[in-house]
């Protein structure tokens, strides 16, 4: 009687270890058809990175990139579910083809990850770039990612540092009963256990161990090209770590220093020229006297986005058609108590906009968005824009779509200020690339955005106020200009509260327009 149990209770574990391994190799089949469907989805994004380093990817094209990624990593996580980083003892005969199943799932899991991040560095510090910032709206945290790049590698680091010959790997010219199969620093664990009790009781099949090593041969195969690429990449761009925090320090302690002197452009002179900005223009800002002057190129050194008063600003948008029949149809999509511009920013943004508009009568009303020290605010007239020059441009664009632009920078309020001036990165902004993110196109909406010129400083792409400018200047006799120069307020030399409208000679002669 008790033979016949375990006899019975033998075959039942047999079967249900078999169903587990039929299911791994469906799962392994599945993970294959979805990875095909990443690589086919984010080729193109992969390959542009690849081709250009100033390149940054803008919001819709992060979105799809994060989006594809999230999807597919979340297939991959379905592997946990038979548990392959848990440490198992393979102690009894009874145990193999369970303990087979669970490092099967592991060789799984870590070929198809390092299949991932190998195809995904191909796409280079932009497309890296766009997975090193969390995405709270679509579930992609860059913690995770960073961390599944040190496992990836982790697994490997015994063999990566052996002197071996690459090429042979590489072209599979090694039996693996002799090389790295056997020297993955986590993978071995199991593997050379697993293989002493398969040699004791013969329950790996031939095809099984074929499985195993086929599985361990292309993670190798991938984690090889990983390793030659990823030094190249800047794949830690979203840790902050002290040294970002003392750079910080050291920043905004020279932001606070200036040299005796007051400023050239008043608030009387502001008003009168309000009634010539719109809401939506650009302004750069030249401030004299900074120590933190010395930290930026050229002589324009801010930008900011011009909203106008609120009364102003609503009566701007208010009465145009289409901002309002897009913005009502934005309400009913993200669900929100709202049927025109004004009450979704109200709907998203409440406390802010209560600040906005309770500034109204204020003798310095609040008056712009931009990127300071203190991260992305609502800022007022005479502090954003009250100081030695200052010129706006107009984008030639819709009242929908500078709307849309001025809804993508409230919805980044609060945001910190990116004191590594990296424009691929987008969780932190300096002033210039909160104005480029938030005018940028997005055909997924039918939105019209800007172009610009661009520097590119330590290996990354970099906008200054000044480029701007530049973009103006240089496009002015081609047929794709996108800005209007709508005035240039010069501070008069040594002279508090003094100042005229340029030129645009004069605001020319303030550039060096030669690459």
């Amino acid at each position: 009687m008790k033979k016949s149990l375990f006899i019975a209770i033998t075959m039942l574990t047999t079967l249900a270890n078999a169903g587990v391994t039929t299911k791994l190799n469906d799962l392994d089949k599945h993970l294959d058809s979805k990875l095909q469907k990443h690589i086919k989805e984010m080729r193109p994004f992969v390959e542009r990175g690849n081709s250009s380093a100033k390149l940054f990817f803008i919001p819709h094209e992060r979105a799809e990139i994060i989006k594809s990624t999230t999807e597919f990593l979340n297939e991959l996580k379905k592997v946990e579910a038979y548990k392959p980083d848990k440490s198992h003892g393979l102690r009894s005969k009874k145990r193999a083809q369970r303990n087979y199943t669970r490092l099967l799932a592991k060789t799984i899991k870590y070929k198809y990850l390092a299949k991932y991040l190998n195809f995904s560095f191909l796409g280079m510090n932009p497309y890296v770039a766009v997975l090193s910032e969390d995405d709270k709206e679509r579930g992609h945290s860059a913690k995770a990612f960073r961390k599944s790049i040190r496992k990836a590698l982790r697994q490997s680091w015994d063999v990566l540092n052996r002197k071996s010959n690459i090429d042979d790997h590489r072209s599979g010219k090694e039996e693996l009963d002799d090389n790295a199969f056997f020297h993955l620093s986590d993978l071995s664990k199991d593997i050379s256990g697993f293989k002493k009790l398969e040699s004791k009781y013969n329950q790996l099949s031939n095809e099984q161990e074929e499985i195993l090593e086929n599985n361990v041969r292309d993670y190798m195969l991938n984690i090889y090209e990983l390793k030659d690429t990823i030094k190249d990449i800047d794949w830690k761009v979203g840790a902050y770590s002290p040294l970002y925090h003392l750079k910080v320090f050291l920043l905004k302690a020279a932001s606070y220093i200036a040299l005796p002197g007051k400023h050239k452009i008043s608030l009387e002179t502001l008003k009168k020229v309000d009634p010539i900005m719109a809401p939506g223009d650009i302004g750069l800002i030249q401030r004299y006297n900074k120590l933190s002057n010395i930290v930026f190129k050229g002589n324009w050194t801010h930008s900011l986005i011009y909203l106008g008063k609120y009364s102003k600003m609503a009566s701007f948008f208010n009465k145009d058609a289409e901002t309002q029949e897009t913005f009502k149809n934005k309400c009913i999509a993200e669900k929100l108590a709202c049927d025109s511009f004004i009450s979704y920013l109200m709907a998203k943004h409440p406390k802010q906009m209560s600040k906005y508009i309770k500034s109204d009568s204020d003798k310095d009303p609040i008056a712009t968005i931009e990127a300071l020290k203190p991260g992305v605010i609502l800022f007022t007239m005479k502090k954003s824009m009250g100081w030695d020059n200052l010129a706006i441009v107009r984008p030639k664009l819709s009242k929908r779509d500078k709307a849309l632009s001025i809804a993508t920078a409230f919805d980044n309020l609060g945001k910190p200020y990116d004191y590594n001036f990296n424009g691929q990165t987008n969780e932190r902004f300096v002033c210039t690339e909160l104005v480029s993110y938030s005018y940028a196109a997005n055909p997924n909406i039918s939105k019209k955005g800007l172009s610009w010129e661009m520097n590119y400083v330590m290996g990354k792409p970099v906008m200054y106020a000044f480029d701007v400018l530049e973009t103006f200047f240089k496009r002015e006799q081609s047929g794709n200009q996108e800005l209007d120069l709508v005035l240039y307020l010069k501070g008069s030399k040594g002279e508090y509260g003094k100042s005229r409208n340029g030129t645009r000679e004069e605001l020319l002669s303030t550039l060096d327009l030669t690459d």
